[in-house]
């Protein structure tokens, strides 16, 4: 018997193709263009939405499109070292880096593109991982859609929770601040895409893991996706500097900036406690 589609799980399969769509056409400019920094960005960006989206899909769907799957993280890998030697080039020049250590970049950046280019032509050889009408009405179902949300929600709220008292106070845990960078940016993809009605409930819980002790106070929980994305780029410009400076802690006579990106990281870093304490 075909189970009837709810709500939810119409909105959802709705929201899936949105990102499947999202990510077909952010392919095809990134392979017009390559070269673009901001393809490079908004192609990773796509990717990890399409990926907090399969993360929900039922059993099921997971397997089908397993090697659709990945197929999209083994690009998405690729394409991040191409996306962080774009960043560490602009902090450099940023930071008045001379030719000498800018320079040095050009040719990682042009060999970690041509692998990335070749997994990306992998991708779009594949046929995305969408939800065909028929799969959806007979494969998610209100209850089962439900329990998995739930099940990788609430597994990832878990996650930012044990690993923040880690990183508090020990600012050379460099390794775990980037795993809930990515904890946090995982959750709020799958929040995201996840009906209005179901966002809700999570509210409280975002607002204890990101907004520290104020998190108990009604306006804290209206705001929580706010803090959220906000916690969670802080920590992304915490992770740009770490790869800048591992970067310039091998490049000859880049001492004076070196120091100036190691302070401006232990700026973000006491702006990021406060944000949580």
């Amino acid at each position: 018997m075909m189970l009837m589609m709810t709500p939810d799980g119409a909105q959802f399969a709705k929201n899936f193709e949105t990102s499947g769509v999202r990510v077909k056409k952010r392919l095809a400019a990134y392979l017009r263009d390559p070269g673009d920094e901001e393809n490079v960005h908004s192609m990773r960006t796509s990717l990890r939405r399409l990926e907090a989206a399969f993360s929900l899909l039922p059993k099921k769907e997971r397997k089908r499109n397993r090697k659709q799957a990945d197929a999209c993280k083994a690009f998405f890998r690729a394409n991040s070292r191409v996306r962080d030697l774009d960043i560490v080039r602009a902090r450099i020049t940023a930071l008045g880096g001379g030719p000498f250590v800018v320079d040095a970049i050009a040719g990682r950046r042009k060999a970690a593109l041509g692998r990335a280019l070749a997994l990306a032509r992998s991708v779009e050889k594949k046929k995305m991982m969408m939800l065909p009408a028929a799969a959806s009405a007979k494969n998610i179902d209100g209850d089962k859609l439900a329990g998995r949300m739930d099940k990788v929600a609430g597994r990832l709220v878990f996650a930012i929770e044990a690993r923040l008292p880690v990183v508090v106070g020990d600012s050379s845990k460099k390794e775990e601040l980037h795993e809930l960078r990515k904890d946090m940016k995982k959750l709020r993809y799958v929040l995201e895409i996840l009906p209005a009605g179901r966002r809700k409930k999570y509210g409280r819980a975002i607002a204890r893991v990101a907004g520290g002790s104020s998190g108990s106070n009604s306006r804290s929980r209206r705001n929580a996706m706010a803090m959220l994305k906000e916690l969670q780029g802080t920590l992304g410009l915490i992770r740009d500097c770490d790869i800048t400076i591992e970067y310039l802690q091998n490049a000859k006579g880049a001492e004076a900036i070196l120091q100036k990106e190691k302070d401006e990281r232990d700026a973000l870093y006491e702006k990021f406690t406060r944000m949580v304490s």
